[in-house]
């Protein structure tokens, strides 16, 4: 259940549809008597193609994070320029918008074709840290990719500020972890090189085997993440 906060939230929300010029049907939202055109008033296919510009030719490994499910205009253009097995995951601040997206757009086809998640607040918001937390990994620290789409910054800015906090505390609590991972092969391969030596004169044949093994291992896992950076 949305929290009293969240119903609160809602109620401040209005929403009415507008054609572009070229005859398109667009989203303007109020709040706090401010209206906010979700895709802009003359060119929402323009604006949505600049939006998924840094994602496009995002593969397996990358990490799409969309604040804001809009219209579905950011969406749809990103599903038509990305590989089918990239993740993206959606977070959407208003569960009245997503209902009225739903209603207004036809977008089911698109969840049909890719690997996609969404977080809404009001039916599992709270789910967050929990979600991003599986979501990133060391892996693919290196190609996350996170939209804000348009005017959410102003219409929603507490909730898009919670979710950026969250994201960048996840990244930043797996970058200490990566660099103490670092930190401990470097010292670990370069005491099994030192004791290489000692390890032949005093141990098996067996069992120096086993060491070079041992930094074999070390230095392909090494090369492997270099490779992901």
């Amino acid at each position: 259940l949305a929290s009293e906060e969240e119903q609160n939230f809602i109620k401040e929300v209005e929403f009415r549809m507008e054609q572009t010029y070229a005859g398109e049907k667009i989203t303007i939202v109020k709040r706090n008597e401010k209206e906010y055109y979700l895709a802009g008033k003359y060119n929402p296919e323009t604006m949505a193609e600049r939006q998924i510009e840094i994602c496009k030719g995002a593969d397996f490994e990358t990490l799409i994070l969309i604040i804001g499910f809009s219209d579905g205009r950011v969406l749809r253009k990103l599903v038509e320029n990305i590989d089918e097995n990239t993740v993206v995951l959606i977070y959407e601040p208003c569960m009245d918008l997503f209902i009225h997206t739903l209603k207004n757009y036809n977008l089911t086809d698109i969840f049909l074709k890719k690997k996609m998640g969404l977080l809404i607040d009001g039916i599992n918001g709270t789910e967050i840290r929990e979600t991003l937390e599986r979501l990133i990994t060391i892996e693919r620290l290196a190609k996350i990719k996170t939209i804000i789409v348009g005017n959410y910054e102003e219409l929603f800015e507490k909730e898009v500020k919670h979710f950026i906090k969250i994201e960048k505390e996840i990244i930043s609590a797996l970058r200490v972890r990566w660099n103490t991972i670092l930190n401990f092969r470097d010292f670990s391969v370069f005491n099994i090189i030192r004791n290489m030596k000692y390890l032949y004169e005093h141990y098996s044949l067996n069992a120096f085997l086993n060491v070079l093994k041992e930094v074999e291992k070390l230095v392909r896992n090494d090369i492997k993440m270099l490779s992901t950076q």
